[in-house]
């Protein structure tokens, strides 16, 4: 299969430590792959961004990690990822790191089935997609 990264750059999200609060939500229809036919395909085919316009992940972690400026802790949140307007129960494992006291640093990863969103997979040869997908969240947070 070719592979290929789908990429955006307008993850808008949250993380609030006092009230354990995870919310992150992307723009699916700023996804890019590097092709824009791909991408119009993957939109308008697959996604289906004008019905479905969103991907979310709403949660809590399951420790509050205490906090030390420089350092990387460890966490897992569960919550609910929602794309493709199925909701399902997921748990991400990530690190934050505290870049200083207004600004941490979330790097996370999770595979998603397609079939388990009602996402058909391409049929066509140069649009083959494995059933699993694994979706990364790198974000940098300021208060």
């Amino acid at each position: 299969m070719n592979e290929f990264t789908g990429k955006s750059s307008k993850l808008n999200g949250l993380i609030d430590l006092e009230k354990n609060l995870l919310d992150f939500y992307v723009d699916l229809n700023t996804l890019k792959t590097g092709i824009g036919l791909r991408d119009s395909h993957m939109r308008d085919n697959y996604l289906e961004t004008k019905k479905y316009p969103f991907a979310e992940f709403t949660g809590k972690l399951e420790s509050i990690p205490t906090m030390v400026v420089g350092e990387s802790r460890p966490v897992v949140a569960k919550g609910v990822f929602k794309i493709h307007g199925v909701q399902k129960e997921i748990s991400v494992k990530g690190t934050i790191k505290m870049l200083s006291a207004n600004e941490l640093l979330l790097d996370a990863s999770f595979p998603i089935l397609l079939g388990d969103f009602k996402i058909e997979i391409p049929s066509v040869v140069f649009y083959e997609l494995a059933e699993e997908q694994l979706v990364t969240i790198q974000a940098n947070l300021k208060k």
